[in-house]
């Protein structure tokens, strides 16, 4: 299997993010075309269309370095510092209660899921 260059791996990977983004687009449900993009590169990956060796190293550069990739979004926030001063508190509210609720409701699928293969094993 021949390598890809760095060149053809962001081609690859930017092409499908691009497809994505044109599909989500045309699409009649409000679909976001980045999470249309990473669909496309997880069919693409398992149908093996795109082997991992073809966009392997631009993907890990990109994943070491993701932070980089979230300094738009936070001087955004930073523009809307008045919005979040007036509702900061109940932002944080909501976050938090969110947060709980994700956690418990993980732990009791875990704890049902954790029991249902224990009472098949003991089936057996």
């Amino acid at each position: 299997m021949k390598r890809f260059n760095h060149l053809q791996q962001c081609l690859v990977l930017f092409g499908l993010c691009l497809l994505g983004a044109v599909i989500g687009e045309l699409s009649p449900v409000s679909v976001p075309g980045s999470v249309v993009g990473m669909v496309l590169l997880f069919v693409c990956l398992m149908t093996g269309i795109v082997k991992v060796e073809q966009v392997e190293d631009v993907a890990d550069f990109l994943q070491k370095n993701m932070a980089f990739f979230f300094v738009p979004m936070c001087a955004n926030i930073l523009e809307e510092l008045e919005i979040l001063k007036s509702t900061g508190l109940l932002l944080l509210g909501v976050c938090v209660f969110c947060t709980v609720i994700t956690f418990a409701i993980t732990g009791f699928t875990v704890t049902l899921l954790q029991k249902l293969m224990n009472g098949k094993e003991k089936k057996r």
